[in-house]
């Protein structure tokens, strides 16, 4: 029970507001606009509601989502990692005529769930005939995200009898509020699995929802505790009967994107994400999530 109390304490307390979540603040990072996906394989997310069918013959709309290594990580004076396995929930993807189009269109829609999207792999999120979307001019993609699901390295010290531990933890991290099938988040929570000295522990944390600075090609947001990601397209997605295919990929750039700042504590080591069980304290996360966003036409 004293490794439970512990361990509670640890994970959920940080040295500043890092550990309670008021409101979604952006990060100091920026959105650059080459391409540079690093993944090969390719895996298919089934979709839900859609404007398009994904049946009819002729020409189609696909969209797939890869994880990249290329460093964009901000210069921020942090620490960081790259999780393994580390994957997104991606709830809904739209067609904007603008940035600021009020009734876009709707290629899937999986509310109030969510396919994942691998961020060491590429995923096919859709494939949807020309003809059945909607005869309009597109300048813009839009798509919803719900959660991480991630695996980090970490080290805790003062464990009970067994002293410092290195050991892997399992979080999900809710991006947006969502309720899922009694799976219940409010943005910014976590939740946090530990195996510690053969025993396995569920944990509560909550962080600061961070996104990237703005730029023209990408920008990310919290709408009513939701998170967007708005991509502008390089050339208009016009559809007209005689249209032909396109290809997208949009790409999330991961390296180093779990973040932190250490501290200057005897037995702690730079680059390791450090938590203790004496002082109940953990080093304050403050960026859980891509360093940067794009699209790509193919």
């Amino acid at each position: 029970m004293f490794l439970f109390i512990a361990l509670v304490a640890c994970i959920s307390k940080s040295d500043d507001t890092a550990g309670q979540v008021t409101s979604a603040t952006p990060a100091t990072t920026s959105v650059t606009t080459s391409t540079g996906a690093t993944s090969t394989t390719t895996t298919s997310a089934t979709t839900g509601t859609t404007t398009g069918s994904t049946s009819t013959g002729g020409p189609r709309l696909t969209i797939a989502v890869a994880g990249s290594l290329d460093d964009r990580a901000p210069s921020d004076g942090l620490s960081g990692q790259t999780p393994e396995p580390y994957r997104y929930g991606l709830q809904r993807l739209e067609m904007l005529r603008s940035a600021g189009d009020a009734d876009p269109a709707t290629i899937f829609d999986h509310a109030p769930s969510h396919v994942f999207v691998d961020m060491h792999d590429h995923t096919e999120v859709a494939d949807v005939a020309m003809a059945s979307l909607p005869e309009d001019t597109f300048t813009h993609f839009r798509i919803t995200l719900t959660l991480v699901e991630a695996t980090v390295d970490a080290t805790i010290h003062e464990v009970p009898v067994l002293g410092t531990v290195a050991t892997p933890l399992d979080i999900t991290y809710a991006l947006s509020d969502f309720d899922d099938g009694g799976v219940s988040f409010e943005q910014g929570e976590a939740e946090i699995v530990a195996e510690v000295g053969g025993q396995t522990f569920t944990v509560p944390a909550s962080w600061p929802v961070s996104y990237p600075s703005p730029a023209p090609g990408a920008w990310a947001e919290s709408v009513e505790q939701t998170t967007w990601v708005t991509f502008t397209l390089s050339e208009p997605l016009v559809i007209t009967p005689d249209a032909t295919g396109r290809t997208y990929v949009i790409t999330y750039f991961v390296a180093d994107s779990f973040r932190w700042r250490d501290d200057t504590v005897a037995g702690y080591t730079d680059g390791e994400w450090d938590l203790d069980f004496a002082t109940a304290r953990a080093e304050a996360v403050l960026q859980f999530g891509a360093n940067a966003f794009e699209i790509s036409a193919e």
